[in-house]
């Protein structure tokens, strides 16, 4: 998985802050309630059977999904735009402690968390090979990572890498990676994660582009993806991963 430029990477965070300065707070707790609901029983699940004590959400946002978790655990977060966020949510730091940082290079000790929540960061990342080097680090053995992607269909993904390759009008400004599952399966088998858990929940996104010819040229290709037999509509997939 290929590292990109600094420029684009601060491109894309820059794009990203802005978007949820966009936003007002009682917007994106709308957001995260639908997330939460998505969510909460993985986690509970996940609370069950590993009964992690320490857990990380990297890449956090300006809600970490790890408040999500109930019961006596110590939370904790990183994010590189944490000053963004707490411009839009001033409580942030009240029940997690929040660092700003990268998740390339965290300041935690080796083996120190027992889960880590990495939902929709990957394809954010500076280095996605990286960033989960780091999430293996600062995991125990045994620990969980709750990895979590949106993936698009085959067809659709060349293009989208296409037009990041070359710069071109219509690239995904705030998304620089893309990814199909089997290189997710792949990075997690070389870094000795083993997925004991998947999950896949639809995220259709074409019906939500608001620029016409952008709208016609995705449905267009989303037709050949379903006429070669793929998916026709990107998806998020979810591995709960063990250190092993």
């Amino acid at each position: 998985m290929k590292e990109i430029k600094i420029k684009r990477w601060k491109l894309a965070q820059k794009q990203e802050g802005e978007f949820w300065n966009s936003l007002s707070f009682e917007e994106i707790e709308r957001g995260f309630e639908l997330v939460e609901k998505k969510y909460k029983n993985i986690f509970n699940d996940i609370s069950i059977r590993f009964k992690p004590k320490k857990i990380i959400d990297v890449g956090a946002g300006p809600i970490p999904l790890s408040t999500i978790f109930s019961g006596d655990v110590e939370r904790y977060a990183i994010d590189p735009l944490l000053s963004y966020y707490e411009n839009i949510n001033p409580n942030i730091k009240e029940k997690v402690n929040y660092v700003k940082g990268l998740i390339e290079k965290t300041p935690y000790q080796n083996e120190f968390f027992d889960c880590c929540v990495f939902r929709n960061v990957l394809d954010h990342v500076l280095s996605p090979q990286r960033s989960l080097e780091e999430v293996h680090r600062i995991l125990k053995k045994d620990g969980i990572v709750i990895l979590g992607i949106n993936i698009f269909p085959p067809i659709t993904r060349m293009f989208k890498k296409i037009f990041e390759f070359f710069s071109l009008p219509g690239r995904e400004e705030l998304h620089p990676h893309f990814f199909s599952e089997r290189d997710l399966c792949k990075i997690m088998h070389s870094l000795n994660f083993e997925v004991v858990e998947r999950y896949e929940f639809s995220e259709p996104y074409i019906k939500d582009l608001k620029n016409k010819i952008a709208k016609f040229f995705w449905t267009v290709i989303s037709f050949f993806d379903n006429l070669f037999g793929s998916k026709n509509e990107e998806y998020e997939i979810i591995f709960v991963c063990k250190k092993i």
